[in-house]
């Protein structure tokens, strides 16, 4: 009977540590980040459709984060409009950096967010949009042929469409990893950001009166 009971207080207390670890390892030593509110959308003489549409991910762990694996998914909601109703067709869209080495540690006073940019131009993805074309407006499908596609016009082509995020991401010091899936990003969570277009112009004037 002594030994049963020294046995089950074994395994009680085992159990019992394994979840403290867990609980540990899961709230304070694994990786943690946040994503943008909102998709920022800049003026851009690089881009195809003239701007470039961002979002900004940020460790807000006091240790490095190492491993970093970025993706973005395109939900047209019904789309095919062939296909049942409760079939959804989801894309990848191309990023600036899909992988990356680490993200700083959070800092008091300091913010450490890391841009990302979608690759709306890129040849691959302007392709796969295009063999959607019977199904696509015009003006789309013209855009997608010359590498003009905004964000805007993604997220229109069928009703509720969105744009989900997700990282991975591993802890330098414990080598826990996790994964973080962002909120849906509509079409009205798309905001023109015109900081950038604004420091341009005053560059410019301010080049032009030191030319003066």
């Amino acid at each position: 009977m002594i030994v049963m009971f020294s046995i089950l207080i074994g395994v009680v207390t085992g159990v019992m540590s394994s979840l403290i670890a867990w609980w540990i390892l899961f709230h304070y030593l694994s990786p943690e980040v946040i994503f943008s509110p909102s998709i920022s959308k800049r003026y851009s003489k690089i881009r195809g459709c003239g701007f470039n549409y961002q979002f900004t991910i940020q460790n807000i762990r006091r240790r490095i984060a190492i491993n970093v694996s970025l993706s973005a998914r395109l939900t047209l909601l019904h789309f095919p409009p062939n296909l049942p109703d409760n079939i959804s067709n989801i894309l990848p869209i191309p990023l600036s950096s899909e992988i990356v080495p680490f993200l700083y540690q959070h800092e008091k006073g300091k913010d450490n967010p890391r841009r990302i940019s979608f690759l709306l131009d890129d040849a691959i993805f302007c392709q796969k949009m295009l063999d959607y074309k019977a199904y696509l407006p015009p003006e789309i499908i013209e855009k997608a042929i010359t590498f003009n596609l905004k964000l805007e016009d993604l997220l229109s082509i069928a009703p509720n469409s969105f744009i989900r995020l997700a990282v991975i991401l591993t802890d330098s010091i414990s080598s826990s990893q996790k994964i973080y899936i962002s909120k849906k990003y509509m079409i009205d969570d798309i905001k023109e950001d015109k900081s950038y277009e604004a420091s341009l112009v005053k560059n410019i004037n301010h080049t032009s009166n030191e030319s003066a």
